[in-house]
C-alpha cells in the first residue's frame, strides 16, 4: 500500500473465503482454545491428501523472499471425506478442541491453541514429519488439529482408518504453560 506521504506498506497478500451453511445443532461445536484436561492428545489431520509439506504461498515463503515455492495440492475426495468425518466427531462430542492449518502452518496453530486454553504443549513431530520438520511446521496445506481424549483415541483412529484419512498423534496437553 503506497501513502500520499510517499510512505508504503508491505504486506503478504490474503485470500478470505468464507462460506455459510445449515447445521443440525447449534450448540455442538469446537472452539480452538486447548482444554486442559489431563492426558488428552493432539491430532493432526490431513485434509490435502499428500504426504509432502510444501511451503510455496505460505508465510514463510513470503517472509524468505520466495513465494514462488512448490504449493500444496489437493485431492477433493480426501478433502471431503476428512471434512465430514471432523463433523461426525463433532456431532458424537468427540473432539475437545480444533483449529485450522492456515495462516502460518502447524506451529502457529498450535501455539495459538495453546495461548488461547492458557496451558502448555508438548509436541513430537517424527511420525508425521521425519526428517522434513521445518517445512512440516510452516505449511499451509489443508489440515487441521484437533484435541482429543486419549481414552477415546482407537475409536477415533478407526473411524479416520475407514475413511482413509490421515490423522497422525502429534502431543499432548500439559498443565504447564510450556510449548515443548
Amino acid at each position: 500500500m503506497k501513502y500520499s506521504d510517499g510512505s508504503e506498506v508491505r504486506a503478504p497478500g490474503t485470500v478470505i473465503v468464507s462460506a455459510a451453511g445449515q447445521v443440525e445443532e447449534h450448540r455442538k461445536c469446537v472452539t480452538p482454545d486447548l482444554k486442559q484436561v489431563p492426558s488428552s492428545l493432539l491430532l493432526y489431520v490431513d485434509f490435502s491428501g499428500s504426504e509432502e509439506f510444501p511451503i510455496g504461498a505460505s508465510a514463510l515463503s513470503q517472509v524468505i523472499g520466495n513465494p514462488g515455492l512448490n504449493v500444496p495440492e489437493l485431492d477433493l475426495k480426501v478433502f471431503q471425506a476428512a471434512f465430514e468425518l471432523i463433523q461426525g466427531l463433532v456431532s458424537d462430542e468427540l473432539i475437545l478442541s480444533g483449529h485450522d492449518i492456515s495462516a502460518g502452518g502447524l506451529l502457529t496453530a498450535v501455539c495459538e491453541m495453546a495461548f488461547a486454553g492458557d496451558c502448555g504443549v508438548e509436541i513430537d513431530l517424527k511420525h508425521l514429519c521425519g526428517n522434513g520438520v521445518p517445512a512440516c511446521l510452516f505449511c499451509e496445506k489443508p489440515a487441521a488439529v484437533i484435541q482429543v481424549e486419549s481414552t477415546k483415541l482407537e475409536q477415533i483412529e478407526k473411524r479416520f482408518s475407514a475413511a482413509r484419512v490421515k490423522a497422525v498423534a502429534i502431543g499432548r496437553v500439559l498443565a504447564e504453560k510450556e510449548v515443548r
